[in-house]
């Protein structure tokens, strides 16, 4: 049997912290969401188990600004751990969510063909990483674009397909969103380059 750092265990809300470490490790977490007419299915997500991990931490204040920072700041929720089981129950304030209650693991950064559960991207978001979401009107050739904008930064964003958006295309990082229509590849490097690792449980203190 593997031994992690922290307990993956989805009825926990709180992990069992190690001290911090760099090592990452990958496993599988199984969300159930609800199919219409049917009990569900069920989504296999790569995620981290071993990484640098912080304490949650209880935050209801806008993310602090820099001068000239891309996108507009979303005031941050508080962002406890929740069980897997609780996936779809939680009112997050800006679509895709920004900060807010999080599966205890985040997800394993990539390009990925269905919408990654609300829980996996706060935790992403968490670490530091950008999300990169798109909606089901944003043509394939703009998907393989943003997928391969997406693979410059393999330690740090996630690509992956949001209905709720509705249409276009979103950015997102802890506390910050911007949205658009059309695909402006110079908008969405500015904004990875800009606010990648700003937050990591905490301000860094960098500031783009």
């Amino acid at each position: 049997m593997t031994t992690h750092d922290i307990s993956t265990d989805p009825s926990e809300t709180t992990p069992r912290l190690a001290e911090p470490r760099r090592l990452v490790r990958w496993t599988m977490l199984i969300v159930l969401a609800p199919v219409s007419g049917s009990g569900g299915v069920a989504l296999v997500w790569p995620v981290v188990v071993d990484s640098t991990v912080g304490s949650p931490r209880s935050e209801s204040t806008i993310a602090p600004d820099g001068p000239g920072l891309p996108g507009t700041a979303v005031p941050i929720l508080d962002s406890p751990h929740i069980p897997v089981g609780l996936a779809g129950t939680v009112h997050y304030n800006s679509v895709p969510a920004t900060s807010g209650p999080h599966f205890a693991v985040p997800p394993a950064m990539g390009s990925y063909d269905d919408p990654m559960p609300e829980g996996l991207q706060v935790h992403a978001l968490e670490h530091g990483h950008i999300g990169v979401q798109y909606a089901s009107d944003v043509s394939a050739s703009d998907v393989e674009t943003l997928r391969r904008i997406g693979a410059r930064y393999p330690d740090d964003v996630f690509v992956a397909p949001d209905p709720a958006i509705g249409h276009g295309i979103a950015l997102t990082a802890w506390g910050r969103i911007d949205t658009f229509d059309a695909l402006d590849e110079a908008r969405i490097v500015r904004f990875i380059d800009a606010l990648k690792g700003r937050y990591d449980h905490g301000w860094t203190g960098r500031r783009g």
